[in-house]
């Protein structure tokens, strides 16, 4: 991967470059997409992700476009820790056949839920 080319201008609190556009404030990785490719991605379907993890680089050779899940999975996030994970807490390995997702995501270990389950019939 090229260099970063970081914002030489002002950044903002959370780490992105900021200018001003025809007299709107705009994101400075933004501009530069639009400069590059002549559109930016159909928000609120789409950001632009940067790949060096550097909010204040511009260079485009580092930026992509992905959904906003995609974008927190790649990142440094306890939702992508989470998903990296392939054993539960107690060790249970994540399969399809030992995992349940539910319908926001969430994981759970098959093996875990029937053990907990056992222990409330029989009064543990």
């Amino acid at each position: 991967m090229s260099e970063c080319v970081p914002w030489s201008g002002t950044i903002r609190p959370d780490g992105y470059g900021q200018l001003y556009v025809q007299g709107k404030l705009q994101i400075a990785h933004r501009v530069a997409w639009f400069l590059e490719y002549g559109s930016y991605p159909d928000y609120p379907r789409e950001v632009i992700d940067h790949l060096c993890r550097n909010r204040a680089c511009v260079n485009v050779e580092h930026l992509r476009i992905t959904t906003i899940g995609g974008n927190v999975l790649a990142g440094e996030t306890i939702p992508a820790r989470n998903k990296a994970k392939t054993h539960c807490p107690k060790n249970h390995e994540y399969t399809p056949e030992n995992t349940y997702v539910s319908k926001n995501g969430w994981r759970q270990c098959r093996q875990c839920f029937t053990e907990r389950r056992y222990a409330q019939k029989v009064g543990v």
